[in-house]
């Protein structure tokens, strides 16, 4: 059964996707299961009190399983989160060849920062942010690579929307990093677009998708991601203001 690889990653001012962070990275997933690299990412965040995972889950990984060689799923959860002994135990085989990574972090961590976390530990061409109450859609991971890549160069960003409902950013890894991932000073329910303007500020399109089979999620929120007061200038940020995080991974 697994146990915790535990890593203490300094992060300081570095930023993220340097030499050395690429190094800790491998460190951290220092097994023969992670040596492919995969093509998109899937990145949730679990809260504490989350009741969503446990249902999406499994359907996720089932939607995507034919392309489990090109998509990952990262989970990074709150240490003691109550269902991770039974995601560890009904999905074995799943974090054995690296289709699922779960890592937990204290639940004292600043809210801001989880995102980026997460999106550091996948290895990803393509960064994908996913709602725990989100379902993916069968073959998502293949259908926003083929989105991403059908366009002559790497500065399309394509965001789910529905309604008025905006989310599921999947960006290029590279173009993450250049800017500097998601604002750490703003809200965690704002990050999103924060991001989003940015992005457009730094000179990266938008495809907006309204494809119903892939916007199922088990919460209908009445807010508009974009209601809030939009960036006015690129602001390059330094991933995480934190010294130091610790990271399990199981």
């Amino acid at each position: 059964m697994f146990g915790a690889k535990k890593i203490r990653i300094k992060l300081g001012d570095t930023p993220p996707e340097s030499f050395i962070h690429q190094r800790l990275r491998s460190a951290l997933f220092s097994t023969h299961r992670y040596k492919n690299k995969r093509k998109i990412s899937f990145c949730t965040i679990v809260k504490p009190s989350d009741p969503y995972l446990i249902k999406t889950l499994p359907e996720n990984l089932l939607a995507n399983q034919r392309d489990q060689d090109q998509v990952e799923f990262v989970v990074l959860a709150p240490k003691a989160w109550q269902p991770l002994d039974e995601i560890r135990n009904k999905f074995e085989k799943e974090i054995e060849n690296g289709y699922l990574r779960i890592a937990t972090y204290d639940p004292t961590l600043q809210v801001g920062i989880l995102r980026n976390l997460s999106f550091q530990l996948a290895e990803g061409k393509i960064l994908s942010n996913l709602e725990s109450s989100d379902f993916t859609g069968s073959r998502a991971g293949n259908f926003f690579y083929n989105e991403l890549t059908s366009v002559p160069n790497d500065t399309v960003m394509w965001v789910r929307k529905a309604g008025k409902i905006t989310s599921r950013i999947s960006v290029w890894r590279d173009t993450f990093y250049e800017i500097g991932g998601f604002d750490e000073d703003k809200k965690y329910s704002k990050q999103c677009a924060n991001l989003i303007h940015r992005l457009n500020l730094y000179g990266v399109e938008t495809n907006f998708g309204s494809n119903d089979y892939f916007t199922r999620s088990l919460v209908k929120s009445p807010r508009s991601f974009f209601s809030q007061q939009p960036e006015r200038e690129t602001r390059k940020l330094t991933m995480t203001h934190l010294e130091e995080c610790d990271i399990d991974l199981l």
